[in-house]
């Protein structure tokens, strides 16, 4: 395949630089964005060895992709026991939860740098029988380098923002150089669709339009510690604010302390989407003259208690168990909102902002059929949540939401039938 002038320009960049590559890891290592013990990874050197067995590669970007995948791993490995699969990813929050999530046969590496060198040493050792690229993370390198040993290369739960699709477009001819690299491809709605094809070309390989996160497994919890916690704040009005971002912790706060006006018991679990924030964080809460009581520390929850830090990677399933009402951040600033179907599987009501366009197509039913609540600022978010602990729409704003996503199913088989006929 004919290469494009900035892919030509990009892999003559990356032939020869992995001591710069060093360097932006040795700096990423001082912000704890890297896991110092295991860097060697980052440069394709290997810290397991590669089973006998036929291997499927997926390469995820981070946890939200990661977690999308499980249960096809789970469904495909029952189907085919005589393979084995290799996971890879970049942040340390995904290899964290991954390590709690492993499906059977299965082993996680993080991706290698996009230089030819890592490459090579991460495609030498690992010889992967088919490749499973999730969402939109392209490494050229290590795309391009896979399809020429005659790897078979999919792509699942594609997706591409308007802003993405109108940086790419500005360089169609690599766009298009990186798409014909799959053999079939699953997109998770019309509009990537149209985006790739506007990209591709009406060629390429397109299985499907669905997303894989829609039948995730609900997410894992620790009955013991549930059962704990519950007790704690048995007699309290709660709810659950997740995946916050800079911006939304204060307007999640100025929001509390509305809510206090009316209930003084209410209490708040503030769930980061980033943790490693959480002094910053407590800080700001503080500052405000709230009571905070911080995960990570083993804090109790008294009484006293008005905002519970969870800041601990993993156990988002604990806190939707334990209320029915949350607040999904990432979507009153600009980061395009984040995964709603965890806790519309666990029977949890939602109020969103938005900008959710990560996840357009379910947000946009949800809205649609009133199955959850948008909201601009910590006024909104206020109204909104008063409504649902003084009546009984979050158990029927729950239920509304269940039954939108009910409505599709079977996805993961036809991923899985896909993949297997490829091995």
């Amino acid at each position: 395949m004919k290469r494009s002038l900035l892919l030509k320009s990009y892999f003559f960049f990356t032939r020869n630089t992995d001591f710069l590559f060093k360097k932006l890891i040795s700096y990423r290592v001082k912000k704890g964005k890297e896991d110092p013990i295991r860097l060697s990874e980052r440069m394709g050197v290997p810290s397991a060895s590669r089973p006998a067995n036929k291997l499927i590669w997926f390469h995820t970007a981070s946890v939200g992709e990661l977690l999308s995948i499980c249960e096809l791993i789970s469904y495909v490995g029952k189907k085919d026991k005589t393979v084995d699969f290799l996971i890879t990813s970049g942040s340390r929050t995904s290899a964290e939860i991954i390590a709690t999530r492993m499906p059977k046969r299965c082993r996680h590496q993080y991706v290698p740098i996009d230089t030819l060198k890592a490459t090579k040493a991460f495609l030498d050792h690992w010889k992967p029988d088919l490749a499973i690229w999730v969402e939109s993370e392209f490494w050229p390198r290590l795309l391009l380098e896979t399809k020429a040993r005659g790897v078979p290369i999919g792509l699942v739960n594609a997706r591409l923002s308007k802003k993405s699709f109108d940086r790419w477009k500005i360089f169609k001819n690599s766009a298009y150089n990186l798409l014909k690299v799959f053999d079939f491809i699953f997109v998770q709605d019309e509009a990537t669709l149209r985006y790739i094809q506007v990209l591709g070309s009406n060629n390429l390989n397109i299985k499907g339009i669905f997303s894989l996160k829609e039948e995730a497994r609900e997410l894992p919890f620790n009955s013991a510690i549930f059962k704990k916690l519950a007790n704690m704040v048995s007699n309290r009005n709660t709810w659950v604010a997740a995946s916050t971002h800079y911006g939304e912790e204060e307007i999640v706060a100025d929001c509390h302390k509305m809510l206090r006006s009316l209930d003084p018991k209410v209490l708040l679990i503030l769930v980061p989407r980033h943790p490693d924030r959480w002094l910053e964080i407590k800080k700001l809460l503080v500052k405000k003259g709230f009571e905070v009581a911080v995960r990570s520390n083993n804090d109790e929850i008294n009484d006293d208690t008005q905002i519970y830090l969870a800041n601990t990677v993993g156990e988002l399933g604990l806190w939707y168990r334990i209320t029915n009402k949350c607040f999904i951040g990432g979507s009153i600033v600009k980061i395009g909102g984040h995964n709603p179907f965890e806790a519309i599987v666990l029977n949890t009501a939602i109020v969103h902002g938005p900008n959710t366009y990560n996840f357009k197509e379910i947000y946009g039913k949800l809205n649609k059929n009133s199955a959850s609540i948008v909201v601009n600022n910590s006024e909104e978010l206020f109204f909104a949540l008063k409504d649902l602990m003084l009546t009984e729409k979050a158990t029927n704003l729950a239920s509304r939401a269940l039954k939108i996503t009910h409505v599709r199913k079977g996805f993961t088989e036809k991923v899985a039938k896909e993949i297997l006929a490829y091995l």
